[in-house]
């Protein structure tokens, strides 16, 4: 299987960050280490990977199509005004179809048996309108970790222990 991991927001953080935490935790680097960790388990597994990290979604998106990637997922982490907010979740595109909602299914699944929060609106997942979600033409899937505004999950995506564990969600799922 081909599998295209976009690791969420500008590289190097610059122009946009993504969110970032009061302590000073930039979404774009926690995305990136979450992404290297599950190529690295998905290409144990015998896949093949690419990672891409772009300012521009439609260059991810050409990225993921000149690669042929059958699979697409975007890994982010998540902030809220109220600190307290918490959880994972996975969005489809309101389009998607079944193979694609399956996978969502499965995502959401395996996070909740790894002890994770999955917050969703029906069958463990949510429909969003993403540009990444609309665009592309393989199954394809954006994964919020966690809210970085949130301290204990702020602590938990910056650990070794989040890459490990989405590494296992994510690979398990495909």
């Amino acid at each position: 299987m081909r599998l295209c991991i976009n690791a969420g927001h500008a590289p190097q953080g610059r122009p946009d960050p993504g969110a970032v935490a009061a302590d000073g935790t930039a979404e774009w680097l926690v995305c990136r280490r979450l992404a290297e960790a599950f190529a690295v388990r998905a290409r144990a597994a015998g896949h093949a990977v690419t990672i891409v990290q772009d300012d521009s979604l439609a260059a991810v998106v050409a990225a993921a199509e000149a690669f042929r990637a059958e699979w697409f997922i975007a890994i982010h982490a998540n902030a809220a005004r109220d600190i307290s907010v918490q959880g994972a979740e996975v969005y489809v595109h309101p389009a998607a179809g079944a193979v694609t909602r399956g996978w969502a299914s499965r995502v959401a699944a395996a996070a909740t048996v790894a002890g994770r929060s999955v917050r969703a609106d029906r069958d463990g997942y949510r429909e969003a309108d993403f540009y990444v979600l609309r665009r592309t033409t393989m199954p394809a899937l954006l994964v919020e970790t966690g809210f970085l505004t949130n301290v204990a999950e702020c602590a938990f995506l910056r650990s070794e222990e989040a890459a490990r564990l989405w590494a296992d969600v994510l690979t398990v799922s495909l």
